[in-house]
């Protein structure tokens, strides 16, 4: 289980309606539920339901923030509205927070204090771009669930949503922006793990996000992973792309 997970769910108890988990702790809480393995992952990625959120829970935050001694506070530019979380001192705090927000005085609250800009090279989010896009943002409350009172997005719905992030980040690598090749694999892997686990049940969605899914797809006939790097085995890539076809199409 990622590192002060435990912590952070019980500190936020009650406020479940206000946020949902996605990215790779959430992956890692879905694996986990069907009885697979995952990567290891150190952050966790927290997207805040916009019209849910008050003073209350800004508060909340903030108290987690400051009870964990968190060293580094940065805030992405007004084009990617998040905030980064790094570094605690009390270490049995989560090492990283990322909160993405549609608004983005969102999280202001007079006690914050001063945040650093993040570093250009770093303010690269493809999470809040998504965001931004109503079919998905309505697509992500749709698809929130409760995993041992843990808000998380369900697994047919986190599989769009790191398949469009493969999308966003890749065609923003070769428009030359300084885009991490790790973080592009780490999504395109990460649906081919969610893949394993989701049931085998077509998945109502949006036709934006049905077009999204079928170019990656098409992508991923040139330019799937080594399965067996990820330690899947007795299953092939087409039968993988099969099923995730008949799922979304």
């Amino acid at each position: 289980m990622v590192r002060g997970l435990d912590l952070f769910i019980k500190h936020f108890k009650d406020y479940e309606n206000n946020f949902v988990l996605i990215g790779g702790t959430a992956c890692a809480i879905l694996m986990e539920e069907a009885g697979a393995d995952f990567r290891a992952t150190k952050d966790l990625d927290i997207v805040l339901i916009a019209e849910a959120l008050n003073s209350e829970f800004v508060e909340k935050m903030w108290a987690f923030i400051e009870k964990g001694r968190y060293q580094n506070k940065m805030k992405g530019s007004e084009k990617n509205i998040f905030y980064r979380f790094a570094n605690p001192e009390d270490d049995t705090f989560p090492k990283m927070l990322e909160l993405f927000s549609r608004k983005p005085d969102q999280l202001f609250y007079s006690g914050e204090g001063y945040l650093t800009p993040l570093p250009m090279e770093e303010d690269i989010s493809s999470l809040s771009a998504i965001l931004l896009d109503e079919d998905y943002y309505r697509f992500l409350k749709q698809g929130k669930i409760l995993i041992n009172d843990i808000p998380v997005l369900g697994t047919e719905y986190l599989i769009p949503f790191k398949a469009k992030a493969w999308i966003d980040l890749t065609e923003r690598k070769k428009q030359g922006e300084p885009v991490d090749s790790k973080v592009i694999k780490k999504h395109k892997n990460d649906v081919f793990r969610l893949a394993l686990i989701v049931e085998d049940k077509p998945v109502s969605i949006p036709k934006t996000i049905a077009d999204d899914m079928q170019s990656f797809l098409d992508e991923m006939k040139s330019d799937s992973p080594d399965l067996k790097t990820l330690g899947i085995r007795k299953i092939t890539i087409e039968t993988i792309l099969k099923k995730l076809d008949e799922l979304y199409s």
